[in-house]
């Protein structure tokens, strides 16, 4: 995650996150692209990536039909694109799935046409067993 500290017309610094020591980077833009200053190379690349497209993993619920849990708690399973997730929240919202689910199954490819970002299920989830009032019906 990127916590934006200043940002100006010329520069943003943004805190990277790859390691523990939060380093924190200067990324200017112009007209020959981004530059990223400070930090090791592999958060000089982290800022790059934030700074031209930032993503996060999403994290939420879906229905789930015929448990005893209504909700079903999933994960994009790559970083979505920060701009769209609004519309990939509403999206998923619209979704119900048929128990069981097991826990990393993978419940739609490609969101939204983001290719390699897949829906994973992120817990376990049995069908629901009958009443026994259910039971003593038949």
């Amino acid at each position: 995650m990127v916590l934006p500290v200043k940002e100006s017309a010329e520069s943003t610094k943004v805190i990277c996150i790859v390691c523990p020591k939060g380093c924190i980077l200067e990324g200017r833009r112009d007209e020959r692209g981004v530059t990223i200053q400070n930090g090791c190379p592999r958060g000089q690349e982290y800022a790059y990536r934030e700074l031209q497209n930032p993503c996060r993993i999403v994290t939420t619920t879906i229905a789930v039909r015929n448990a005893a849990l209504k909700r079903l708690p999933v994960r994009t399973s790559l970083p979505f694109p920060k701009r769209r997730i609004p519309e990939l929240i509403d999206f998923l919202h619209t979704l119900s799935v048929e128990a069981p689910v097991r826990v990393g199954t993978v419940l739609m490819e490609n969101l939204l046409g983001e290719p390699g970002v897949h829906l994973v299920a992120t817990r376990t989830i049995e069908r629901k067993s009958p009443s026994r009032e259910t039971e003593r019906q038949t």
